[in-house]
């Protein structure tokens, strides 16, 4: 349009000014990308969630965190690409079933039998760090105090660079087994790269009729607890009374009463009368009657510390001491004030460290022979 009215169009510098200023992708001004396919210009236009409301915020939130991984993985070489051709390999073994409960439930233990292929576990060992397998995959993960009660978690995703790019947040104040039921929720829609640009999981997620969350919801379980091992595992506890069972079995897989009673119950393994009474006991009573409630507590108390993405924030500090990032760059993924984070950051020594790289780099280029 510009050409056709006698009109210059924007330099390169000045196209990243404009999206700099605007925050808009380059590729999406210049007309190379659908703006519809970025979640970043829809949160601005208002098309996904109201940015005051607490969903509006959390998923500005990730849109912050896809921005910060695509710095990071910019300068990573290897790392990047190990990450990528991992999640590769995972998104392979998805199912096309048509019936979204089948679907998940072969997905998951497609993805557990290519895990140990890959030697990245047991296919019937419980999952120990679903976070860190999701950051394995390139896809930050944030345990957020942002997020209200009811509002597990979030996956927000952008194709605005031609990739399906993602981060998950999730809810720090839920319970230690409620994250990473979530966690293992929002994996499927990593893996089979699911449409919408945002998925919320809350306390109606569970009854979805949506096909991809019922899908995500049969995934989850099936990937935290493989129905072959949830009966070897039942059987050798049931002996001990059906309260303490119960009990053992959850910490075991690392999942809440209520998936647990689900299981079980879908399995053959309790009645529907023994499902209803273990739906009403009291968690923490039944968990101290056998004498497990020590570690209940402890599991629960030690996730309730907010935690920037473990591997963002590890990657980022390597690179600002290389003076390859900004510490704008550090400041958003930690979600905190740029000012403080430099303080902070020159308290323990990041800074001169990071001076002195610089200082040796320039040196490098002005000594004799230098091509430079």
């Amino acid at each position: 349009m510009n050409a056709l009215e006698g009109e210059k169009a924007p330099s390169a510098a000045q196209y990243l000014v404009i999206s700099t200023l605007t925050q808009v992708p380059v590729p999406v001004l210049v007309g190379a990308v659908d703006p519809a396919t970025s979640v970043g210009v829809a949160l601005r236009a208002g098309i996904l969630a109201d940015p005051a409301t607490d969903a509006g915020v959390v998923q500005q939130r990730g849109v912050q965190l896809v921005e910060a991984a695509r710095l990071v993985t910019s300068w990573l070489g290897a790392d990047a690409l190990g990450r990528a051709d991992l999640l590769a390999r995972l998104r392979r073994m998805v199912s096309r079933h048509a019936y979204a409960p089948r679907a998940g439930q072969r997905t998951a233990e497609q993805v557990r039998a290519m895990m140990a292929r890959l030697g990245l576990g047991d296919p019937d060992a419980p999952i120990e760090d679903i976070a860190g397998l999701i950051e394995s995959l390139g896809v930050p993960v944030e345990l957020s105090d942002r997020l209200p009660e009811g509002l597990h978690g979030v996956t927000v995703h952008d194709q605005s660079r031609g990739s399906w790019e993602a981060a998950v947040v999730i809810r720090v104040h839920d319970r230690w087994a409620r994250q990473r039921y979530t966690l293992a929720h929002e994996l499927c829609h990593v893996l089979y790269q699911d449409s919408a640009m945002v998925f919320i999981n809350d306390r109606d997620t569970e009854q979805s009729q949506v096909d991809v969350e019922r899908r995500a919801e049969h995934f989850a379980r099936h990937f935290l607890v493989p129905s072959s091992q949830a009966r070897r595992i039942w059987n050798s506890y049931r002996g001990r009374g059906e309260s303490r069972a119960l009990c053992e079995f959850m910490l075991y897989f690392g999942i809440s009463r209520q998936a647990a009673v689900i299981t079980l119950r879908d399995l053959g393994l309790v009645d529907q009368e023994q499902a209803e009474r273990l739906h009403a006991a009291n968690v923490a009573a039944m968990m101290n009657e056998a004498g497990l409630g020590h570690i209940w507590s402890e599991l629960n108390e030690a996730q309730h510390e907010p935690s920037a993405s473990v591997w963002l924030l590890q990657a980022s500090l390597e690179l600002f001491e290389q003076g390859l990032v900004p510490v704008a760059a550090v400041a958003s993924i930690l979600d905190a004030d740029e000012a403080e984070t430099a303080a902070s950051l020159a308290d323990r020594g990041w800074l001169a460290t990071q001076h002195a790289s610089a200082a040796q780099a320039q040196r490098e280029q002005t000594e004799p022979g230098s091509p430079l």
